[in-house]
């Protein structure tokens, strides 16, 4: 259920809050209102692996079935930050923090998984 809820909130937030053909000025405030602790927790959706180990998912249709729930979530998250910064409704700082977390190291590992790494190169394209 945990996992169902993100995927309407994130949904809900891609296609209408964040989206400025929705309502404009719910859009543009609510661009205003985000800090770095809103980018912190779409990053940690983003770097989620999910509680099943991976031989638990492969012996479960259940964990299967979690596995494609997570995985929806993680692309819905991915999209939202994906479109607040092609339509750059980030302000500058808060874009250069989004990057410096994805970017940050803790003893001389990335802190963020591939999906956060590939979030930063299709932004680097646009």
């Amino acid at each position: 259920m945990p996992i169902q809820a993100a995927s309407e909130v994130l949904g809900f937030l891609k296609d209408c809050a964040f989206s400025p053909e929705w309502r404009t000025s719910v859009y543009e405030d609510g661009c205003k209102k985000l800090s770095g602790k809103h980018i912190d927790i779409l990053l940690s959706i983003l770097n989620y692996q999910g509680c099943y180990s991976k031989d638990r998912i492969s012996d479960s249709i259940t964990g299967l079935h979690e596995q494609r729930k997570t995985g929806h979530v993680h692309e819905l998250c991915f999209e939202l930050l994906h479109n607040l910064l092609t339509r750059h409704a980030l302000s500058d700082s808060l874009e250069e923090y989004l990057f410096g977390q994805i970017l940050n190291v803790d003893s001389g590992c990335f802190i963020y998984n591939d999906l956060t790494l590939t979030f930063l190169a299709h932004s680097l394209i646009y």
